[in-house]
């Protein structure tokens, strides 16, 4: 299976690192840039999960509270609907988002966003 941040194996075999995955894109990104990153792997827990995975990544990272240092049973819950809508809107008022998604990740994405319009401005 290919893993977060490779577009291809053949492709990042025959092309190699800087064009077979998205190394050049995070590396302009944090040093050129000065953004933060996340790198989320929807496949992570199995093709099966794939939707659910993303969208709780998805949430966690618009996540006010910091949930990696919550050592409560809570930062593993996923969190609701408003919560993940409140940190987003407060999260973002002053500065873009840019998303780099490929393949599923991409279409998961998408339908992540029309069903939760209240993500989009």
């Amino acid at each position: 299976k290919v893993r977060a941040g490779i577009f291809s194996r053949q492709h990042l075999l025959t092309a190699g690192i800087e064009i077979g995955t998205a190394w050049h894109f995070i590396r302009e990104a944090r040093l050129r840039r000065g953004w933060g990153i996340a790198v989320i792997d929807p496949n992570a827990r199995g093709e099966g999960v794939g939707f659910d995975t993303f969208k709780r990544s998805f949430s966690r990272l618009f996540d006010a509270n910091d949930a990696s240092n919550n050592t409560s049973d809570e930062s593993t819950k996923p969190m609701s609907r408003q919560q993940s809508v409140n940190s987003l809107s407060t999260s973002a008022q002053s500065s873009s988002i840019y998303i780099l998604a490929h393949s599923a990740g991409g279409g998961q994405l998408v339908r992540h966003l029309r069903e939760d319009s209240t993500l989009l401005p």
